[in-house]
């Protein structure tokens, strides 16, 4: 389906989201495509699909042997390409709210990093951009922005979209706060800006010259993943590690903290922490 692949470049180019996300996004929507091409016809139009296509294809899946939670993804992956011809007037109604999706009974958690391995992982960076800091050259300014981009979505729990749609604007110094823009997965809302995160914004926007318009980060989500992964490695933390575990993490040891659940509701943008414990 030609709508497939628009919303999957869309994807790619514009939504921010990380490389594995993305993966298991084209996987779900092409498996959506290869349905509707086999039962429903090359002819078909997406702005006929009705609440019965769906039922279909959510029991075509399950006779592959699919998973509750498996099938409940794909509905969601469609689901979202549906909300972005919505929101480019490409079709009004909505026959997701005419269906009822199976209940997943999940044990599983959310996977967390303790307070010593995050501890081991920002003292890697802050020490190799420490020791750069006399250095003017590229390996100076990636070893810096390593150290924000961690900083950033630990200690401000932001995720990828969000840290690689912020501009200048969005950060108020005298206020102390990170200002993020509303998406089509989060509201708007105002996130505390530590004295580590202040220190290490002023140095990097002094050091590329950033202007008031310019986006924080010129990088991809993969690239994001990648450098994750790669400083947990010199760290010497064997986990997968991602941007979402850098959140989790944050919001378990904020909640273990004390933190209010209404207010890392308010500066996480979610509603729901029960898999983080």
């Amino acid at each position: 389906m030609q709508v497939v692949v628009e919303f999957l470049d869309y994807l790619e180019n514009f939504s921010g989201l990380s490389y594995n996300t993305l993966r298991l996004y084209k996987r779900d929507l092409i498996d959506f495509s290869n349905f509707v091409r086999a039962n429903l016809g090359e002819d078909f139009k997406i702005i006929d699909l009705s609440a019965d296509n769906l039922e279909y294809f959510s029991q075509e899946i399950r006779k592959s042997g699919a998973s509750t939670a498996a099938v409940n993804r794909k509905l969601t992956a469609v689901h979202k390409m549906w909300n972005w011809l919505r929101e480019n007037s490409l079709v009004s109604r909505d026959p997701f709210t005419q269906i009822v999706r199976d209940t997943q009974y999940r044990n599983k958690k959310a996977e967390i990093l303790s307070e010593e391995e995050v501890d081991l992982l920002l003292s890697k960076v802050r020490n190799e951009a420490g020791e750069n800091a006399e250095i003017e050259d590229y390996e100076h300014s990636h070893e810096g922005r390593t150290a924000l981009l961690l900083e950033l979505l630990y200690s401000c729990g932001l995720r990828v979209n969000e840290l690689l749609a912020l501009t200048i604007e969005d950060i108020s110094f005298a206020e102390e706060i990170i200002f993020i823009n509303c998406s089509s997965t989060s509201k708007s809302r105002l996130v505390p800006m530590i004295d580590s995160v202040k220190l290490l914004l002023e140095k990097y926007i002094s050091d590329n010259n950033l202007k008031s318009v310019d986006r924080l980060f010129n990088i991809s989500a993969r690239e994001v993943y990648r450098t994750i992964q790669a400083k947990a490695e010199a760290a010497g933390i064997e986990k997968k590690i991602s941007a979402s575990i850098l959140r989790n993490s944050f919001i378990k040891h904020m909640k273990t903290r004390g933190a209010h659940q209404v207010f890392l509701q308010d500066i996480m943008g979610q509603k729901n922490f029960a898999r983080i414990e």
